[in-house]
């Protein structure tokens, strides 16, 4: 499944305009697991593509807060991304979307959990933030 399945999926929900938790947490799973994917094919590449490497290099400069993880996910989805927000971070600032803005997936750190084995382990969610440049 590719990111355009997930947002297809996302956007069909919103559309039927029915908020359905199970298919909330369903798409939520979809999009983690697409992100833990993509950061394992994007270390894999920039492993033996000196271009891409540099490519990952010029956005985690960018982004100097961003995990590694995240830095690979932006290199996947847009590398030459400036400045990165949620929807409601934009349209708070009365900044509005240009027609069919591209979504960028990263992980965010959420509760710490911990495991069967007693050691203790971090979750992750998917959040959906947005370039300057589709402002």
């Amino acid at each position: 499944m590719g990111i355009n399945d997930i947002i297809r999926s996302a956007v069909n929900n919103v559309q039927k305009n029915e908020f359905n938790v199970d298919e909330w947490a369903k798409e939520k799973n979809k999009q983690r697991e697409w992100a833990y994917q993509t950061q394992d094919e994007m270390a894999e590449k920039i492993s033996v593509d000196s271009e891409k490497y540099k490519t990952y290099l010029n956005v985690q400069s960018q982004f100097p807060s961003y995990s590694v993880g995240n830095a690979l996910l932006v290199t996947a989805q847009k590398p030459n991304a400036r400045q990165l927000r949620e929807a409601d971070s934009w349209k708070r600032d009365k900044i509005y979307f240009k027609k069919n803005p591209q979504r960028i997936i990263i992980l965010e750190p959420k509760d710490t959990y911990i495991r069967e084995d007693g050691t203790e382990a971090q979750s992750f969610d998917s959040k959906i933030v947005y370039d300057i440049s589709d402002m």
